[in-house]
């Protein structure tokens, strides 16, 4: 986790030398999104989400089409499937209801994706708006999703 860590700061390293950046940036976001992909333990994961977010906020303006796009792709996952669903499940008394370390984790895993969604349009802009359309119907039925949950919640309280 050192090494996924240390990446944000070897990019700082060659920030001067553009083409040495590009294409450190494209290997290494390639890698970076296939670890991610691999990647089961979700500790793991978002120590590695919060890596390529900062590697987005550094060197996103050299990004290749094709790194975009495999970032775009796994912000849309981390969004949309397993916490999405995981989500659903807590709202809707899922059959196993994960306990408050694996709670947090999901927590910190959509705030982590959120923040790379973020990172992305600020960094990116124009270059990353055809993915937004791409990836708003899973914002979307995350905050509706959130909104039961806090609907549930306040009856709850109450």
């Amino acid at each position: 986790m050192a090494s996924v860590k240390a990446l944000p700061s070897v990019l700082l390293s060659c920030e001067h030398r553009k083409e040495s950046q590009r294409a450190l940036i494209n290997f290494t976001v390639r890698a970076l999104v296939k670890a991610l992909e691999e990647e089961i333990e979700r500790s793991k994961g978002i120590v590695m989400i919060k890596s390529l977010n900062a590697c987005i906020a550094i060197s996103g303006s050299v990004f290749s089409e094709e790194a975009i796009k495999q970032i775009a792709d796994h912000i849309y996952q981390v969004l949309s499937q397993e916490s999405f669903a995981d989500l659903q499940n807590e709202a809707g008394g899922g059959a196993s209801a994960p306990d408050a370390r694996d709670k947090l984790e999901q927590e910190e895993e959509l705030v982590q994706g959120a923040n790379c969604f973020v990172t992305m349009i600020n960094t990116l802009k124009s270059a990353f708006l055809t993915h937004v359309d791409e990836l708003l119907p899973a914002v979307e039925a995350l905050w509706v999703s959130l909104a039961h949950l806090a609907i549930l919640l306040g009856m709850i309280l109450l």
